[in-house]
């Protein structure tokens, strides 16, 4: 059996959603299935190969207007076609996600969606002033309700989404890592840690960033063993160190690593659509 990954992010970019798919991709693989992702081309030097086929950077603007057709790409095209998958499994509702909904209905083949992205906590980044959170949500529910079913990290993620208008069935199914992933920190001055709390990410409002970090240095000052380790950068950064620092005049000091952006690689009949 083939599974038809599509999705907007993917290695060597670092994030939740590359991180996740490279995860399915191997544990499929895992069980003996057949795994092609695709995925949009970044970077001049990001490669195609026998598990990942990319749209190439001249495509963009096609993607972004959500009019990109495969058929338009001939090695794309060819290379999917070869590969015959039984069921392809979107990740994104955005650029390559239309193509995943065309090629479903196309090919008659069941569609799978992820939910990672509570899209309208972004829409203070577009430049577009109509945009708005309630507008995102509603075409969040469009789209996951052309699919067959919809996976959800989380049942509270899961029922938030049956809340906004999903009409299809709903799963949750939670995203791991890998262990081998998870290195304990660079110790400083030769203190070791006892216990650890990591916030992996970029640090921003979307993230909950602020608010994760007040509650893992509220349970700080409880237990004298833990520490927090930041991995990750973002506009928060700067509140949340100020936050430490306000902490650690009233108690003991907070221990913080914080790690650049760049160090995040290193950790590392389907009628419905319409």
């Amino acid at each position: 059996m083939n599974a038809l990954l599509v999705t907007n992010s993917y290695a060597p970019n670092a994030g939740g959603m590359a991180t996740s798919v490279q995860g399915l991709a191997a544990q499929l693989q895992a069980l003996g299935m057949g795994v092609l992702v695709l995925t949009p081309q970044f970077h001049a030097a990001d490669e195609s190969g026998p598990l990942v086929q990319r749209a190439p950077l001249s495509v963009w603007n096609e993607m972004m207007d959500g009019d990109f057709r495969l058929e338009r790409n001939p090695r794309l095209f060819r290379a999917v076609q070869a590969f015959a998958p039984a069921v392809v499994h979107v990740h994104g509702p955005f650029f390559l996600g239309p193509i995943a909904v065309r090629l479903a209905d196309a090919w008659r083949l069941p569609l799978i969606y992820t939910y990672h992205t509570r899209l309208e906590e972004y829409v203070h980044y577009s430049p577009e002033p109509d945009l708005t959170p309630e507008s995102v949500i509603d075409f969040h529910a469009r789209f996951a309700n052309q699919c067959d079913a919809v996976l959800a990290p989380s049942r509270a993620l899961a029922a938030e989404v049956t809340r906004q208008g999903v009409t299809s069935p709903v799963h949750s199914v939670p995203s791991g890592l890998p262990s081998a992933w998870l290195v304990p920190p660079c110790a400083r001055d030769g203190d070791r840690p006892e216990r650890t709390i990591g916030i992996v990410g970029r640090l921003t409002e979307e993230k909950y960033a602020r608010a994760l970090a007040a509650a893992a240095m509220a349970y700080m000052q409880r237990d004298a063993r833990a520490r927090l380790a930041l991995i990750g950068d973002g506009p928060s950064a700067g509140a949340i160190r100020q936050e430490a620092r306000a902490r650690s005049g009233r108690a003991r000091p907070a221990y913080g690593l914080h790690c650049r952006a760049a160090d995040q690689r290193r950790t590392g009949s389907h009628g419905r659509r319409h």
